[in-house]
């Protein structure tokens, strides 16, 4: 069977495509990237960087609730349920949100990839070209364990 040819816009057949045409669309620049739009990766980053910061509350006021509960819990957490479900709050969201701002550090690595022209060649760009992105996962990695050992020594 034979290709049709790649003239299918022009002759108003909706929903086809050039095969051809679509992979010339996702050449790389010449930073190793897609030739993403400027303001599509603006965008992505802005989305990014905000579920990013939307991460810090939850994580901070989980924690907090656990110290509180551990520091003022007193008799209440000699009962093996509630240690049990101190313990799970602590463990459950450390991971939750550990492994959702992983993901933010992830997708930061892949946006400095496709990162355009015009803001790779700004000092922004360069800051962000030398950003130790798998150093800075391992640590959020480690330092939210180390938080969850210590409050589980602290309970139990």
């Amino acid at each position: 069977m034979s290709r049709p040819p790649c003239n299918f816009r022009r002759r108003g057949l909706p929903g086809r495509y050039c095969r051809q045409r679509r992979a010339d669309r996702f050449v790389g620049s010449e930073h190793g990237g897609s030739d993403m739009q400027e303001s599509t990766w603006v965008g992505i980053t802005s989305m990014r960087s905000q579920a990013g910061s939307s991460l810090i509350l939850p994580f901070t006021l989980m924690h907090g609730v656990v110290l509180v509960i551990i520091a003022f819990g007193g008799d209440a957490l000699g009962d093996s349920s509630v240690q049990l479900a101190v313990a799970a709050i602590a463990v459950i969201g450390s991971m939750w949100t550990t492994l959702n701002f992983d993901g933010v550090f992830a997708d930061f690595a892949a946006l400095r990839k496709d990162m355009p022209d015009g803001v790779a060649s700004s000092n922004f760009g360069a800051a962000l070209q030398k950003l130790p992105i798998g150093p800075m996962r391992i640590m959020g990695i480690v330092f939210s364990a180390l938080i969850v050992v210590a409050e589980l020594l602290a309970i139990y």
